[in-house]
């Protein structure tokens, strides 16, 4: 029996996972966190064998039956128990099924089911002003000649409220993957642990940019880690982050993404770090692991899309945190 998770099943879920999956998940060490990510629309499929969970295939859900992006896919049962979890969220009529972060084993998988899979280009701007990186890695200190231009026109905002006011946020539908400004809210402004900033122009805004100040070894990092809207205006958010990465010393600026017109990133003074890169830009942080990580994903939508490590629950504490980030 495939069916959705419902209030009474979540303490056989938790026991699930403690057997299954990682014991020290953050989903089970924090259930605040849990419950967090699992309200509103987002929730487990399980399947069930004599009333026993035996698959699980949790799932956010952008907009109510928007795109949806699973997570933790586990199957103890028959090998098709875990599979019709999946094919139940490809049935029911949601926009589009997507994952970012699938192991790479499970990638056959997907494209005998007719998924598209593929990994996260992953770009950097290197801090010239450092000489010794002690988050990155680096062997070749690759920079590009970066000609930003006043950026004096970009503002902050601080809530959901504040962010309607300035941007026509229907217009993001036409862009693959819609965000709804309650789950944009709840992802972004209203994160438990991370403080998220959101950036666009004040006037006659087509995009969003986030971003977070991730920190180690001593030293930061400034990570982008969504984009909504007209890539025309890529460049001139970014370009707001150039002169804050030099004067707070942060080491670089980074970016996961899939869908973004090439020039767009190079046009902004970005290095692709490719998968063989004797540089490294690490990606884990909770705890710190100075190497590089590749991130693949699937997504069964025909249209054009973009993803980013914001998508799904690829930016999520690893471990339980006592308050939120400050920076």
């Amino acid at each position: 029996m495939i069916e959705y998770m419902k209030e009474l099943d979540k303490e056989n879920l938790f026991k699930f996972l403690e057997k299954n999956w990682n014991i020290n998940h953050i989903y089970l060490k924090d259930k605040r966190y849990f419950n967090y990510e699992f309200s509103d629309n987002s929730n487990f499929v399980l399947a069930k064998k004599d009333d026993k969970i035996v698959a699980t295939l949790g799932y956010f859900d952008y907009d109510n039956k928007g795109d949806i992006w699973t997570v933790i896919w586990k199957n103890t049962g028959k090998m098709d128990d875990g599979l019709k979890c999946l094919q139940f969220l490809l049935n029911t009529g949601y926009k589009s099924v997507s994952s970012c972060g699938i192991n790479k084993k499970t990638i056959p998988i997907y494209e005998f089911l007719g998924i598209n899979t593929g990994r996260l280009r992953h770009f950097y701007i290197l801090n010239p002003e450092i000489e010794d990186y002690k988050i990155a890695k680096i062997s070749e200190k690759n920079i590009k000649k970066i000609d930003y231009k006043n950026v004096e026109d970009i503002i902050e905002v601080k809530n959901i409220e504040e962010l309607l006011k300035l941007i026509d946020y229907q217009e993001l539908k036409k862009y693959n993957f819609y965000k709804s400004p309650k789950y944009f809210n709840k992802r972004y402004f209203k994160h438990p642990y991370y403080n998220y900033h959101i950036l666009l122009k004040p006037k006659n805004a087509k995009s969003i940019l986030v971003y977070r100040i991730v920190k180690a070894n001593g030293r930061s990092c400034i990570r982008i880690m969504d984009f909504l809207g007209d890539e025309k205006e890529f460049n001139e958010l970014t370009n707001y982050l150039i002169p804050k990465m030099l004067k707070e010393k942060h080491e670089y600026i980074d970016i996961y993404e899939r869908g973004l017109e090439e020039y767009t990133l190079e046009n902004s003074g970005f290095i692709e770090r490719k998968e063989d890169d004797s540089n490294v830009i690490p990606n884990y942080f909770e705890p710190f692991v100075q190497k590089n990580i590749e991130i693949y994903y699937m997504s069964n939508c025909k249209d054009k899309f973009r993803i980013f490590k914001g998508d799904g629950d690829q930016d999520r504490p690893s471990m339980v945190k006592e308050k939120k980030d400050e920076e």
